[in-house]
């Protein structure tokens, strides 16, 4: 129960990553608030399975890439739940494309939703967040050794380190630590939408640990990242891609 009496608060917790983020943190005392773009049905299926478990949690509609439903759903949890301990800026999504084929288009949808939609979380969390208070960005390996699925997405994710870490200082004078998680390839249902036949046999022979990453790997470090036994960690972006080449 390492985060007992705690609030959360997760975006794109209804799948993925985010779920495992939100499962986990619920199982170690953390009331957990957590957003949804489309599936209000698997949003409901998630927060059912932390209830069913004894946890707490709240699900909110919320587009990450639109700073006024951000602020809405920080402002209306810290409202329900009297506080704000903990943010995870999860939320994202991946449109496969060939390098010199992203479209104008495409390139302001990462943009928003990876890199503004981090910032914008950031900006209305920490007026509520007291000393202690922690601050997880998922990032990418693909922003550290670049990808063959989307350039606009790793450069995206790429800013979101460099948020992370300059943004280390700001938030370090308010007692709040800020890291970024980069994780390799994860088995989720993002990762399958554009895996073409015989990619998941490619991707796991570049990983010395012969698997693909699960979304519990990932919760596992977002729990360690969001405790106290974390407290002297900040502007740190921990890759966690089983080694890939």
């Amino acid at each position: 129960m390492r985060l007992k009496g705690q609030v959360a608060l997760v975006t794109g917790g209804s799948r993925g990553i985010g779920k495992a983020i939100v499962q986990r943190f619920a199982k170690e005392g953390a009331t957990v608030a957590f957003t949804y773009h489309h599936s209000k049905k698997s949003a409901e299926a998630v927060l059912e399975s932390i209830t069913r478990d004894g946890g707490k949690g709240a699900i909110w509609k919320c587009d990450v890439a639109k700073r006024n439903e951000v602020q809405t759903f920080v402002e209306s949890a810290v409202k329900r739940f009297g506080r704000l301990d903990i943010l995870v800026n999860n939320a994202g999504t991946v449109k496969p494309v060939n390098d010199l084929d992203a479209t104008e288009t495409l390139w302001d949808d990462m943009l928003a939703i990876h890199l503004k939609g981090v910032y914008f979380g950031i900006q209305s969390a920490v007026p509520f967040m007291k000393r202690n208070g922690k601050i997880i960005n998922v990032s990418s390996a693909a922003a550290i050794k670049g990808t063959q699925v989307s350039l606009p997405y790793a450069a995206a994710k790429a800013g979101v380190i460099l948020l992370t870490k300059q943004l280390s200082r700001t938030l370090g004078e308010k007692g709040i630590t800020i890291n970024a998680i980069a994780p390799g390839p994860i088995e989720t249902d993002l990762l399958k939408s554009f895996g073409a036949p015989g990619r998941r046999e490619e991707w796991i022979r570049d990983i010395p640990l012969h698997r693909l990453g699960q979304p519990d790997d990932i919760a596992n470090i977002a729990l360690f990242l969001a405790s106290q036994e974390s407290g002297f960690i900040t502007g740190q972006t921990l890759i966690a891609d089983g080694g890939r080449r």
